[in-house]
């Protein structure tokens, strides 16, 4: 049979789902997969570095499975790879799930607090009106009348009746919220809780994309081997397939055939670097899965030809990738509350923690290959030990002795700081040792009391990891985020172009963004129309298949 090739641009878990389940679903068909990845790894924004070596790797990208229901945990019981603690998301109060307000610290949800029982009525009431504007937009979309939603007739303008999707199809949260009348305390919480999470802002947010029902299930777990076993699962059936993987090769341009030219292939034209035979190179295929962040789409850094259709276009600019930050500092001993697991704040540098205990091993975690790789992610993760902070900035002090701490000899303490959208490009502006100083000054404020003791943050510090994202070359941000339009934006993109030969995967093409089991649902889809279409090629009469 007629060789089908097919090139996938980018190594991050769309691009390797979909190379994997091209080979998955083949059958008869003979393949030939080159997959073209611009950084110096693969993984893409799953990135896993291992700074501490007696405690193993741990995840600087994409960390937690996002649902017990996701197809991440899905495969995750498949392998029997070992899942760790849970993080529910199901609006219950839960001890281990807090939040710092005011300087107080509660638990998220608590129904005695009055900020929170505010903030809960205000989310509740906008889950309400995602869901009607979702439902609009779902109707406009079926009836090619996007840009028109006055025919849409469901309930009254306040959500409460039967033409709330109209009125809010297209409103933001911030215009939302205040039609809420929600107070400042709710809006805080609001935006430390959803749109943090959702990596948005007032701003960017729409209804109708937070109205998309979420299927993966309440709860965050994480891999206890990091997300490290699924790249090793995909690197190992890749590899078993022949699939042709190439690291620093940036792709520039995607050229499709027509008709009357000599191919009706696709040409793919990239340079590869760090390589002594490197320079401009070009490939021919038949079929192009592009899986690159949205962030390289939007700067034009790779030229189509024949040029994106127009609403195309408009999707990619319109769904908004912004700013991530992840700090994980290690600690000496476990200064917070033993229960606590993550919390929000409503102020402070970063606004989300989680907190991460390791055995201390003694040697470095076995067969992991990425230490010389990740020497070429400099640019955007930096490593800052206690040395390096010579003085808290937003105390202006030096930073205090550790000598007067006790060290846990069997255990090493992690919590890890998170922060997207305008917070995120705030807490980087200033450089890694600075955000570092500035998280420990707001960590030593929220344990004071529990603690009992002064700056007990800063004590125990003894080095952390800081990855901004918006500084990784080939990435530029976090992940896409809600957006007004964002359901009708996300089906475009998901759209077959130029004549079924070119499909776009990826977290931003997923009606439930943002996650790794979004972006390997992608890689899934493209490959199956990829599959798909080699297979009517193949049954069409011989001249028409030329």
């Amino acid at each position: 049979m007629t060789e089908t090739r097919v090139i996938v641009v980018g190594a991050g878990v769309a691009g390797l789902s979909a190379a994997s389940s091209l080979l998955r679903k083949a059958g008869p068909l003979n393949l030939r997969i080159t997959i073209l990845e611009a950084a110096a790894y693969v993984g893409g924004r799953v990135l896993v570095d291992q700074h501490w070596e007696d405690i193993g790797p741990v995840d600087m990208g994409a960390e937690f499975i996002h649902g017990e229901r996701s197809p991440v945990a899905d495969m995750a019981k498949e392998k029997h790879w070992q899942m760790g603690e849970v993080i529910a998301h199901d609006g219950k109060v839960d001890r281990a799930h807090g939040f710092h307000l005011a300087g107080k610290f509660g638990a998220l949800w608590d129904t005695k607090d009055p900020a929170m029982v505010e903030a809960r009525q205000i989310a509740d009431q906008l889950d309400d009106l995602a869901w009607w504007a979702n439902r609009a937009e779902h109707r406009s979309m079926q009836l090619e009348t996007c840009c028109n939603r006055d025919s849409v007739s469901e309930s009254s303008g306040d959500g409460s009746g039967d033409n709330a999707g109209d009125d809010i199809a297209d409103c933001t949260l911030l215009e939302a919220c205040q039609r809420l009348h929600a107070s400042e305390s709710a809006r805080s919480i609001i935006n430390s809780v959803i749109l943090q999470t959702e990596g948005s802002s007032w701003e960017h947010s729409g209804l109708s994309d937070l109205g998309e029902q979420w299927d993966f299930g309440d709860a965050d777990v994480w891999l206890t081997g990091t997300y490290y076993v699924l790249l090793r699962h995909y690197l190992e059936t890749l590899a078993a397939g022949n699939v042709d993987i190439r690291t620093s090769a940036e792709v520039h341009s995607v050229e499709a055939g027509t008709d009357t030219s000599e191919k009706d292939g696709m040409t793919v034209g990239y340079h590869q670097h760090n390589c002594e035979e490197g320079g401009d190179m070009q490939l021919e295929c038949d079929y192009v899965i592009m899986t690159v962040p949205l962030t390289v789409l939007k700067r034009n850094a790779i030229a189509f030809k024949p040029p994106l259709p127009a609403d195309i276009r408009l999707s990619i600019e319109s769904v908004p990738m912004l700013d991530c930050v992840k700090v994980y500092m290690r600690f000496s001993r476990h200064f917070w509350p033993h229960d606590l697991r993550a919390w929000e704040c409503s102020s402070g540098i970063l606004s989300q923690y989680w907190a991460r205990s390791f055995t201390k091993s003694g040697k470095q975690s076995e067969a992991f290959p990425y230490s010389d790789l990740l020497d070429g992610c400099k640019q955007f993760v930096a490593k800052v030990d206690r040395s390096e902070i010579p003085v808290l900035a937003a105390r202006g002090r030096s930073l205090p002795a550790s000598s007067d701490v006790s060290m846990d000899s069997e255990k090493a303490h992690l919590l890890c700081g998170f922060a997207t959208a305008g917070i995120a490009r705030a807490a980087c502006e200033h450089g890694a040792e600075v955000l570092v100083s500035e998280s420990l000054a707001q960590l030593d404020n929220m344990f004071r009391e529990h603690s009992g003791v002064e700056h007990v943050a800063s004590r125990c510090f003894q080095s952390a990891m800081v990855c901004d994202w918006s500084k990784h070359p080939h990435v530029l941000g976090g992940y896409s985020c809600l957006c007004v339009g964002g359901v009708t934006h996300r089906s475009r993109l998901s759209r077959p172009l130029c004549a079924d030969r070119l499909h776009l995967a990826g977290e931003a093409t997923h009606k439930q963004p943002r996650t790794v089991s979004a972006a390997m649902q992608t890689g899934e889809r493209a490959a199956s129309r990829v599959i798909d279409g080699a297979h009517n090629r193949a049954s069409l009469p011989l001249e028409k298949n030329k």
